[in-house]
């Protein structure tokens, strides 16, 4: 090196090229040790593919609680998709719902967060990007 220290950072987050992880992300990933991986929709096939590759990014990093974040939010922000995965409604489905009934909307929204949960349990994930709240304005 030309004398400058160059140290890891503490803490990111990083996504991969593709579906499959390269003999190149391995050896990075080995040796930055991030803090964990984002997946998006260039890096899910189906159900044993993307299971796989969240098994090898724990392997990789060797660490079993890594965190493997994906944006599943429902509606047009999906990365998991039919036909491999549940359509998932968009929140607003649930926001027009709580005028008619918010007992209902309730019930729904929780059925909904569980059936996402599982898909993404399934898959290896274990941190979801969605939106814990979405705000809805007349005439929007």
């Amino acid at each position: 090196m030309s004398g400058l220290e160059v140290k890891k950072p503490r803490a990111c987050i990083l996504g991969i090229g593709g579906s499959e992880l390269s003999n190149w992300e391995k050896g990075f990933f080995r040796e930055a040790d991030p803090y964990g991986f984002i997946l998006f929709a260039r890096n899910v096939e189906d159900h044993n593919q993307i299971r796989t590759l969240t098994d090898q990014l724990r392997d990789v990093v060797g660490k079993n609680n890594v965190p493997i974040l994906v944006d599943q939010e429902g509606g047009r922000v999906m990365r998991l998709k039919p036909p491999h995965w549940r359509k998932i409604p968009a929140a607003g489905v649930f926001g027009e719902l709580v005028d008619k009934s918010p007992e209902d909307a309730r019930e729904a929204a929780y059925i909904n967060a569980r059936l996402m949960a599982m898909d993404l349990r399934e898959a290896g994930f274990n941190t979801t990007c969605a939106p814990v709240l979405d705000l809805r304005f007349p005439g929007m």
